[in-house]
C-alpha cells in the first residue's frame, strides 16, 4: 500500500491513507460521532440496549484500545477492541461510523486493512456479532479476513451472525 504512511507522531498518529488519519480516540470524537452514526450502526447500538454516546465512551473509560478515523479534523468512525475478562488474548472488536465513510470508501477500506492487524496484534481471536441483513458490513468484514458464521442469536427479532478473525490465519489454513 504505497499511500499508507504508518508512523507514531507524539504517540497519536497511527496511519494516514489518502485523506483519512487514524489517531488515538478522544472523548470529543465520541461526542461528535454519537449524533452522526450510520443507520446500521445506530440499529446495532439499539440492539445492545445502549445509546450511541454510552457505546462510544465506554471503551475510552475502560482504557481499551480505541481509535478514530479522522477527515479534516472530524471523526468519521471510531473502532477498537475490548479485551474479554474470562479468556486471555480474546477481544470483542467493534466499529461505529457515520455515512461519511462512504464518501471515502476506497481510503477507508485500505485503512481498515492496515488497522485490523493492529487490533489483532495482542489477541489470538477478535470477534463480535452483526445483523445478517447488514450486507455492506458483512462484505467489509470478509475483506478484512473475518469468518462469518451463524446464526448465533436472535435479539429483538433480529438474527445476528457471529464473526471471528484469528491471529496467523494463513498458517492455520495451511496446516491440516
Amino acid at each position: 500500500m504505497k499511500d499508507l504512511q504508518s508512523c507514531m507522531l507524539k504517540d497519536k498518529l497511527y496511519a494516514t491513507v489518502g485523506p483519512i488519519k487514524i489517531i488515538k480516540a478522544e472523548l470529543e470524537h465520541a461526542n461528535y460521532l454519537s449524533t452522526r452514526l450510520r443507520n446500521n450502526d445506530l440499529r446495532e447500538v439499539k440492539l445492545a440496549n445502549s445509546d450511541p454516546l454510552e457505546t462510544l465512551v465506554t471503551p475510552l473509560t475502560m482504557k481499551a484500545p480505541t481509535y478514530s478515523a479522522i477527515v479534516e479534523d472530524k471523526p468519521i468512525c471510531m473502532f477498537g477492541t475490548v479485551p474479554e475478562e474470562e479468556r486471555k488474548h480474546h477481544a470483542i472488536v467493534w466499529a461505529l461510523g457515520s455515512d461519511t465513510i462512504f464518501k471515502y470508501k476506497k481510503s477507508f477500506v485500505k485503512a481498515s486493512l492496515s488497522m485490523v492487524e493492529l487490533l489483532q496484534a495482542k489477541n489470538k481471536i477478535i470477534w463480535n456479532v452483526v445483523p445478517k441483513d447488514h450486507y455492506d458490513t458483512i462484505l467489509w468484514l470478509t475483506r478484512l479476513g473475518f469468518t462469518i458464521e451463524g446464526p448465533v442469536i436472535n435479539i429483538k427479532n433480529t438474527t445476528l451472525l457471529h464473526f471471528t478473525r484469528c491471529q496467523n490465519i494463513k498458517n492455520v489454513a495451511v496446516v491440516h
